[in-house]
């Protein structure tokens, strides 16, 4: 099947190799490329259409032709003149277009785009012609895009579809922190992908690409940055970014300091359902706990042409040992009696080295096949020293200690090969990740286990995809095929029950058109959700005499098929999405043999969950008020025992998010911010209290936008409190957590020259790496 697939991308290319093509770039009057212009080849004399399409974001363009005969390519785009040249076949170079402008009583009247449409297969927001220009940082921008959610200050989560891979130019954002240090004035779009196609990991169920303003110059730049947040606790993040660019070298740095401080407060009750009924009431203290982290940075990106480039960047973690004390006491009740009184104190010492990361890829053009490589090694390793110290009212005390010590290692290489094949491009390539885990756990009181186990996975992966624009739509479509090795032993050995091998086929299709004013596209994708290696670890985890955690070395990938139809219209976006998730990974529970009022907490791979969400989202402008307001719907369809009864988990979630931005005098910039998540189900999971969250900013530039000064203020209200249960046949959990999530902060960044280096670079296994 490898050999058809392989031999079908090479008959398209071949075919592509002895067409004809008309192709070209349309430009402004400030030499920017015009993007959505409409782009169509008729026949002398008598103008009869013949081909269509639309240019590009970069305002490229390119139509099919037999060389031979004289054409006529007609131009036009909304708020320009429309021209016409006559073409034969071959690059016409750079075609300007000239604006159309109406003069009314001195009034210029200019047709503009929206701020929010559809292209291609993906969402698009433009940033530089509205108030998002003037946000802040990139974090600042994601925030109040439509369909994204902002989780905390680092990370996002897009509707429906989770955590995603974001871009900036084409290269993957290892770090949240570079999001920070991407100033708002400097984002040109963001693209928002909620169906990625088969050139991404079959993991990927999202994905973000910010594309920027194109910077001009040569010389010494810097980024410097300093944030401050405090309530309860302190954080602080302090972060310098410097470049220096001389004709085609680009050399750049970074270092980072993250110090913080953090504490939690919760109720956790857990119910056995065993011989008889064991409920045990936890209330949970964990102490101040303080972190100090350090990334530092470094690379070169060399510009050998305009069709090559090449570079590596070099990216080291480090963070100090970090010292912590929970307190847990726990009420133990047997059939509705109390049996016993638990005070537990944890200790533990966590010590991290270093990890590095090393990535060098290769970026080019050969003729009209364009090549993008990437190479990636990654190392890593943690220890945990752990005491536990068990104070018992009716039975023995117990002291457990413990030592955890893990070791991670990844390479991984991936090809992206594309090419103009009958007026649509295919692109095909392959990727290849190794990954080495050790994971040892040892209880010299041997009240769990000691287990010294070994993980290695490889994944071979290959994909072919082909889009091509018409003039009734766009169509893509592509697949991908991965072969997965699993190993995993303990004491050297391997252990043929729990390694395993996987070979799969992951489709894409979407199409998209324009009925009227409505923009629409149809899609389909199937992707995968593995497994982390903790979770596939068999390392027993000391919690209490009643409770230890493990992983499941059994489990299976989860297969995720979705469809999805969007529609855009002017300030209106909505989608509709049905999804099926078989083999999905539930958070589980089973007693121990021995002791049947103890459990082990653990994850299990459940039948099938299938689920429908809904979202619809508005941007208008309103005078001086800019809000972006969405709603989502999920709903599932779930039913489980639990406790010997059938649950029905099928409660649906409704989200309600506004965002406003206000312009003041003085250009001053007032951002609110205010997200609601209601009661639902979530897999086996239910969300039982509203949570609210509101946030405001005042944002000011001075020093002609040298400096940035940001002063704000997160979780007003203080009531984002989660309060979930979980089912499972064997337990039923309730958890009511306190996080110190209120917090005022100050953000001061200046920036001298500071344009983005050239960096190609999109780095590979970085789903491999998350699972790590």
């Amino acid at each position: 099947m490898r050999t058809k697939l392989l031999s079908l991308c090479f008959l398209l290319m071949t075919a592509g190799a002895f067409s004809q093509n008309i192709n070209g770039r349309l430009t402004d009057d400030g030499a920017q490329p015009v993007e959505f212009a409409n782009v169509v080849l008729l026949a002398l004399p008598d103008s009869t259409f013949l081909q269509g399409t639309i240019s590009a974001a970069d305002g490229t363009f390119q139509l099919p032709s037999d060389g031979k005969t004289e054409r006529l390519l007609r131009i036009s785009c909304i708020g320009y003149t429309t021209i016409y040249k006559s073409c034969a076949s071959g690059n016409m170079g750079d075609i300007p277009l000239t604006l159309d402008t109406q003069v009314l009583n001195e009034v210029v009247v200019r047709a503009l785009l929206p701020a929010t449409r559809m292209r291609g297969d993906a969402l698009v927001t433009n940033v530089q012609a509205g108030v998002l220009s003037k946000a802040g940082s990139a974090t600042d921008v994601l925030g109040k895009i439509p369909g994204i959610i902002q989780k905390d200050k680092s990370s996002f989560e897009v509707f429906g579809k989770g955590a995603p891979l974001i871009y900036i130019n084409g290269r993957q954002v290892r770090d949240a922190s570079e999001l920070e240090s991407l100033r708002s004035e400097d984002i040109k779009e963001v693209e928002l992908i909620t169906n990625p196609g088969a050139k991404y990991d079959s993991t990927v169920k999202s994905v973000i690409r910010i594309k920027t303003v194109k910077r001009q110059g040569d010389g010494f730049g810097f980024n410097v940055r300093s944030s401050w947040y405090q309530w309860d606790q302190r954080d602080l993040i302090e972060e310098v970014r410097m470049n220096y660019r001389h004709n085609g070298l680009d050399v750049f740095g970074a270092f980072r300091y993250d110090y913080g401080e953090s504490y939690r407060y919760g109720q956790l009750t857990q119910t056995i359902y065993a011989d008889e009924t064991w409920t045990q009431k936890n209330n949970i203290t964990e102490h101040k706990h303080r972190t100090n982290e350090y990334r530092a940075e470094a690379g070169l990106n060399y510009q050998i042409s305009d069709e090559h480039s090449v570079g590596v960047r070099y990216t080291c973690d480090a963070a100090a040992d970090t010292r912590s004390h929970m307190g847990i006491l726990s009420d133990i009740i047997r059939s509705g009696q109390p049996y016993d009184q638990i005070d537990n104190n944890i200790y533990n010492l966590n010590s991290p080295s270093p990890s590095h990361r090393v990535n060098a890829y290769y970026n080019g053009k050969v003729g009209e096949l364009e090549i993008d490589f990437n190479a990636d090694y990654f190392t890593n390793s943690n220890s945990l020293v752990s005491r536990t110290v068990e104070e018992s009212k009716n039975y023995e005390d117990r002291e457990v200690n413990s030592v955890g010590y893990v070791e991670n290692s990844l390479a991984a290489a991936k090809l992206i090969l594309t090419y103009p094949v009958l007026g649509g491009n295919i692109s095909w390539g392959g990727e290849y990740t190794y990954t080495h885990r050790n994971d040892d756990y040892v209880n010299p009181e041997n009240y769990v286990p000691t287990t010294y186990s070994l993980i290695e996975e490889s994944n071979i992966s290959a994909f072919a995809e082909y889009n091509r624009k018409f003039p009734f739509g766009q169509l893509a479509a592509g697949v991908r095929y991965e072969h997965i090795r699993f190993d995993y032993f303990e004491e050297d050995k391997r252990m043929d029950d729990q390694s395993r091998t996987y070979d799969n086929w992951f489709p894409n299709v979407s199409f998209g058109t324009t009925l009227g004013k409505v923009q629409t596209q149809l899609s389909y994708t199937a992707k995968t959700i593995r497994p982390s290696c903790r979770q596939l670890s068999n390392t027993v985890a000391y919690v209490n005499r009643f409770t230890a955690e493990t992983g499941n070395p059994t489990l299976k990938p989860s297969l995720f098929h979705d469809v999805t139809l969007s529609a855009s219209w002017k300030f209106l976006q909505a989608s509709v999405s049905y999804q099926l998730v078989n083999d999905p990974i539930l958070y589980w529970s089973r007693p121990v043999e021995d002791n049947p009022g103890a459990a082990i907490l653990y994850q299990e791979n459940y039948d099938k969950i299938p689920s429908v969400r809904a979202f619809v989202a508005a941007s208008p402008t309103i005078g001086l008020w800019t809000p972006r307001i969405s709603l989502g719907l999920i709903k599932q369809w779930l039913d489980m025992e639990s406790g010997g009864e059938t649950a029905h988990l099928d409660h649906p979630q409704f989200t309600f998010g506004l965002s406003s931005s206000f312009k003041l005098p003085a250009d001053f910039l007032l951002n609110v911010d205010y997200y609601l998540c209601g009661k639902g189900h979530s897999q086996n999971y239910y969300f039982g209290r509203v949570g609210h969250l509101l946030g405001a900013s005042l944002r000011k530039s001075l020093l002609k936008e040298v400096l940035d000064v940001t002063l704000g203020m997160s979780d007003i209200l203080y009531k984002n409190k989660p309060f979930n249960t979980a089912s499972s046949p064997y337990m039923y959990l309730t958890m009511d957590n306190r996080f110190d999530t209120r917090e005022v902060y100050l953000a001061v960044r200046y920036h001298f020259n500071a344009s983005r280096n050239k960096y190609k670079g999109t780095g590979t296994g970085e789903e491999i790496l998350r699972r790590l």
